[in-house]
């Protein structure tokens, strides 16, 4: 491993350690029933991006969180991690990787209308919709 890639790795971990000394003494301590949230991770990540995501469950009314399979280190929140609270989610950690691979559409249907019909339903959104570097279309898309 280059000399680079050890100094980078010691920058991360000193940087996550200073994050997580500054959560304890920086906001109010979480209320009971919020902590220890579950976090589903799908494939494997570094400690940093970890301990990234351990921190920002550690504040607020967290529920539960996830890490993508393409997760990693972001500025606040790991890149492809959501964090669902009380009454919001979290999905700052998709938004800030440029081409970072994920898509999502709003509809004004609700789940169980269209349940048997999710694939096709995809397909065709991605079909029309071109998400991400290299877009197709023409038309922009809103929120």
């Amino acid at each position: 491993m280059p000399a680079w890639c050890a100094y980078r790795e010691a920058a991360r971990k000193e940087q996550v350690a200073a994050e997580a000394a500054a959560v304890g003494t920086a906001l109010p301590p979480q209320a009971p029933q919020f902590q220890n949230a579950p976090l589903k991770v799908f494939g494997d990540h570094d400690e940093g991006t970890l301990a990234q995501m351990k921190n920002c469950m550690a504040v607020g009314n967290v529920v539960a969180g996830v890490i993508c399979a393409d997760g990693h280190l972001g500025y606040a929140q790991p890149v492809g991690g959501v964090i669902a609270y009380e009454k919001q989610i979290s999905i700052s950690g998709v938004g800030f990787d440029i081409g970072c691979g994920n898509m999502a559409a709003r509809i004004d249907t609700p789940f169980a209308a269209i349940a048997d019909r999710v694939g096709s339903i995809i397909k065709d959104v991605a079909r029309v919709i071109s998400f991400g570097v290299g877009r197709t279309n023409d038309e922009r898309c809103r929120a």
